[in-house]
């Protein structure tokens, strides 16, 4: 996401579930090639590596030479300047959402 003055801006987001590690990978690669095509380069992927570490893990090191893979576990332990107290990944991104809401 991105900030832009009062707005937040999602360029993409992607969701899926698919058995197969193949599938995956060929749809991810098809979305970076598509973007590639139409001159645009990702700054960064943010995946979800909670449950499927190892999978996150070989997308990093297999997409290293075309952008950086930002591994996002969920319920690790967060502890940013400003907390109370340390929390999980989880609440701390969505707290930061809510707050840019409602601030």
């Amino acid at each position: 996401m991105e900030e832009h003055g009062p707005e937040w801006v999602v360029r993409a987001r992607f969701i899926w579930r698919a058995k197969d590690p193949e599938t995956a990978n060929q749809r991810l690669d098809d979305i970076l090639d598509t973007l590639q095509r139409h001159g645009l380069r990702p700054r960064a992927l943010a995946q979800d590596a909670t449950n499927e570490r190892y999978y996150a893990e070989q997308n990093r090191k297999r997409l290293r030479r075309r952008l950086p893979v930002i591994l996002v576990v969920a319920s690790q332990s967060v502890d940013k300047p400003g907390l109370d107290k340390p929390t999980n990944w989880k609440e701390y991104l969505g707290n930061q959402l809510v707050a840019k809401l409602v601030g």
